[in-house]
């Protein structure tokens, strides 16, 4: 039951995705972090190794080693720590070869 609750948290409407429209989108308030959101196509695998179970797995390890007692994206004193949380996300997305980032490449000219 408690898992539950803490899926919902995650990815519920005031979950991850709604915290990174707003604090990372296009629209953002503040552009204090430079990240970028993850990839809404992502959450939609849910393979049994996929892109969305490294999310849940990532998520989980940072809930568990902060000792938070649940995800909590709304309460602004959790900015930072939801940022530490979204950038482990990404970098386990990143080494699980999910999530590539454009690279751009200047000629010698410019």
């Amino acid at each position: 039951h408690e898992r539950i609750q803490n899926l919902i948290a995650l990815f519920g409407q005031l979950g991850m995705r709604r915290f990174q429209d707003e604090h990372l989108g296009r629209k953002a308030k503040l552009k204090k972090y430079p990240l970028l959101r993850i990839p809404s196509p992502l959450l939609h695998d849910r393979s049994r190794s996929g892109p969305l179970y490294t999310i849940i797995v990532s998520a989980f390890r940072t809930k568990s080693q902060s000792h938070w007692r649940n995800f909590n994206f709304v309460n602004p004193k959790l900015y930072d720590d939801n940022i530490a949380l979204l950038k482990r996300a990404e970098a386990d997305l990143i080494n699980g070869g999910y999530l590539t980032r454009p690279r751009v490449y200047f000629d010698e000219s410019v």
